[in-house]
């Protein structure tokens, strides 16, 4: 049976859903169906829907590429998927994604409220509750502060996988062309160059509509017991049109330059941190106090 050879690991809020869907339509890519499969961090016991390696591998059986891939956007935040990987496949190819920490925190957020993780309707509560529930070990994913520690998530992997094999990028350069982007990764794949029809913008900000069918459907029980009872396509079929009846589009309010401000300051670290990972391994030039608009 076909293995992974190619994981997008993150960082949430990143394009990730993008980059998925265009590498899909490649000829000598296999992405998988499912997105965020999560099986390598095992770490985060909540995200895993796979039981064994057999129930993963099963995911990439009509897979005759020359590259195999999926997507999980906690294996950058998974203290034990880059281990994981690598012992799955040493010679795997990795894309990570970054993006400026304030921005990303904001998108983020709104996820949370839109998957209905998270009840606070203030973004900087919610910032602020995040000591009350490490302190009561409660709900991880809203740990927001852990979620920017970009160094210390991409050293987990340049420590243990040949650097040739690990690509960084960057959300922004994505937002300003699309096509050269996508072009850099099928290089770094080393896969025939070929154009897309649309660049499509996916994953768009959302709010929910009928939050009570919502919160039925997206009972933490439900889709568990539903993905062991249903085929799959019915399975996916039923989410998607949850998920899409439920939902909307608007464009999020752009986040006040007081609080921007402060976080800026409050992350600045992170940033440096991370020049200093890029530079020491030799992954980028960059300088991000410059590029995110940060203080020296």
């Amino acid at each position: 049976m076909s293995k992974a050879n190619f994981f997008i690991v993150g960082e949430p809020k990143c394009a990730t859903t993008a980059l998925h869907k265009y590498l899909s339509s490649h000829k000598e890519i296999f992405m998988s169906e499912d997105k965020e499969p999560n099986y390598f961090a095992s770490d985060l016991q909540n995200k895993i829907f796979y039981k064994n390696q057999k129930e993963y591998d099963f995911i990439f059986q009509e897979s005759t590429q020359k590259i195999i891939g999926e997507s999980s956007t906690n294996y950058l935040y998974s203290k034990k998927a880059a281990e994981n990987i690598f012992r799955y496949n040493p010679n795997a190819k990795i894309l990570a994604v970054f993006r400026e920490p304030v921005d990303l925190l904001y998108a983020y957020y709104h996820r949370q409220l839109f998957i209905l993780n998270e009840t606070e309707k203030s973004f900087e509560n919610a910032l602020n509750k995040e000591i009350i529930r490490k302190n009561k070990k409660k709900n991880p994913s809203l740990y927001y502060s852990e979620r920017i520690k970009f160094a210390e998530h991409i050293e987990r992997y340049l420590k243990i996988f040949p650097t040739q094999n690990i690509k960084i990028m960057f959300f922004e350069d994505f937002i300003k062309d699309k096509e050269r982007f996508y072009f850099e990764i099928l290089e770094f794949l080393d896969v025939e160059i070929t154009k897309l029809q649309k660049y499509e913008n996916i994953n768009s900000n959302k709010k929910v509509r009928f939050k009570i069918i919502r919160k039925i459907a997206g009972h933490k029980r439900i889709w568990p017991i539903a993905r062991k009872i249903f085929h799959k396509k019915f399975y996916d079929f039923f989410r998607d049109y949850i998920m899409r009846i439920t939902s909307k589009e608007v464009k999020r309010e752009k986040l006040n330059a007081e609080t921007t401000e402060k976080l800026k300051i409050r992350f600045n670290k992170e940033v440096r941190n991370l020049n200093k990972i890029l530079r020491k391994y030799g992954k980028s030039d960059r300088d991000l106090l410059t590029f995110w608009k940060y203080k020296n």
